[in-house]
């Protein structure tokens, strides 16, 4: 990770629930960054964007 990537970088607020159901998408290792991605993935691919 770069300089550049950190810089980038933005902080969210999510409630724990949120947070729990997210968690539970990922594997170890994974960040929310990772899962969120995946989910965004899945998303654009179910609705074609």
């Amino acid at each position: 990770m770069s300089i550049r990537t950190i810089l980038a970088r933005k902080t969210v607020s999510i409630s724990e629930e949120t947070h729990s159901e997210l968690t539970k998408l990922g594997v170890y290792g994974e960040t929310i960054d990772d899962i969120i991605r995946k989910c965004i993935e899945a998303y654009k691919k179910q609705n074609k964007k």
